[in-house]
Order: C-alpha cells, then sequence, then structure tokens
C-alpha cells in the first residue's frame, strides 16, 4: 500500500474508523460520533475504502502517516485522546479496546 496523500482530517478519519471497528462492531453511536466530526464526504470516502481493506492494510496505511501526523510527542497524544474519546462514543471503554489503545500507543 502506498501513502495516499491524505490531509489531517481524511486521515484522522480512516484512524478513527479503524479503531471503531476493533471490537468488532460499529455502533450507531461510534458512526454518528464520526459524522458530526467530518464532513460527508471524508466519512463516507474513507469509510469505503476501510471496508475494502484488510486488518492489515489499514493498519499499514495508518502505519505510513507516522512520520507525518506522529512526528512530536504532542501529536501523538493528540491523536491517541482522540482515539480513546472515540472509544467512549458508544458509552463504554472495553477491555480490548483498552488492549487496542495501549498497542496503538506502542506502535504510534
Amino acid at each position: 500500500m502506498t501513502n495516499t496523500g491524505w490531509n489531517h482530517d481524511e486521515f484522522v478519519c480512516f484512524l478513527l474508523i479503524y479503531t471503531s471497528h476493533v471490537d468488532m462492531e460499529f455502533s450507531d453511536e461510534e458512526k454518528e460520533s464520526l459524522k458530526k466530526q467530518f464532513s460527508p464526504e471524508i466519512f463516507n470516502r474513507q469509510y469505503a475504502l476501510f471496508e475494502s481493506m484488510n486488518d492489515y492494510q489499514a493498519l499499514d496505511t495508518i502505519l505510513q502517516y507516522k512520520a507525518q501526523y506522529f512526528a512530536s510527542e504532542e501529536q501523538k497524544q493528540q491523536l491517541l485522546d482522540t482515539i480513546r474519546s472515540q472509544f467512549f462514543a458508544d458509552g463504554e471503554f472495553s477491555d480490548f479496546e483498552k488492549e487496542i489503545y495501549n498497542f496503538l500507543e506502542r506502535m504510534l
């Protein structure tokens, strides 16, 4: 997979779609949270792209942006805070989501 040239919003939208799926459920609350944060065009395009990928391809795509959007500790923490907020969109932060959050914290 090659870098897709996404702007910040496109990248964050894709990242949050990915993290919303880690518990194998993309709840209505999670969808609504993303639809409020991003334009319909960005959400629909990034969601369709996500749906066309397997888990490895999606994570690989995210990691390609590490140097661009995780260059500093501050940027990394802002993205992790955004991910954490998305995990709570459905009202819970499950043990599995916590494990994925910790994994992403190490990977990013």
